[in-house]
């Protein structure tokens, strides 16, 4: 375990937008690959879909603050997210071919919930983590909104990782 913290540690360096585009592109291909053609599509369900790929980056995120702070508590809880959601896609999968896993409703409903909570609470996590250091130790005095966090999730997280690459290569921070 390292005693000095990597100052020089920078974040991942995927633009926001590029992040909101892959989630939008994501989730209509999705949409389109599911969904049959006709039929309406309830807003919650586009809105859980189009969450897939910043799911999917929340681990990197996540694998970023492990490596600035040393806390494994954003990994495993955005990891956890992932697997959740890839055993339950697993379970539809086979069910949907008749492979003796008709009793499985229950427990893909489970898994379908648990998903995005852990996803929340990755980002919550990664949000304190990143509030904590980039106020106290390299004291910018980062902030981060609750709300915001929760409507966007992984893409605001990357928004401010985005504005703190940014200062790290240039010296400059743009304000909040």
């Amino acid at each position: 375990m390292q005693t000095t913290l990597p100052t020089s540690l920078k974040p991942p360096s995927l633009h926001w937008v590029v992040l909101l585009l892959l989630n939008l592109v994501a989730s209509g291909i999705v949409m389109g690959q599911v969904v049959p053609q006709g039929v309406q599509v309830p807003a919650p369900v586009f809105l859980l879909t189009s969450y897939l790929v910043g799911m999917l980056w929340l681990p990197v995120q996540a694998n970023f603050i492990r490596r600035l702070t040393g806390d494994l508590q954003p990994l495993v809880m955005s990891s956890f997210g992932v697997l959740a959601l890839g055993v339950a896609l697993v379970c539809i999968r086979l069910a949907d071919t008749n492979k003796g896993v008709e009793n499985m409703f229950w427990l893909v409903i489970l898994l379908l919930i648990a998903s995005p909570v852990l996803y929340l609470l990755g980002c919550f996590s990664v949000k304190a983590a990143l509030e904590d250091y980039y106020s106290n130790t390299e004291q910018i005095g980062l902030y981060m909104g609750g709300w915001m966090t929760w409507l966007f999730g992984s893409v605001y997280i990357q928004y401010h990782l985005c504005r703190i690459a940014k200062w790290k290569k240039t010296g400059k921070l743009k304000p909040q």
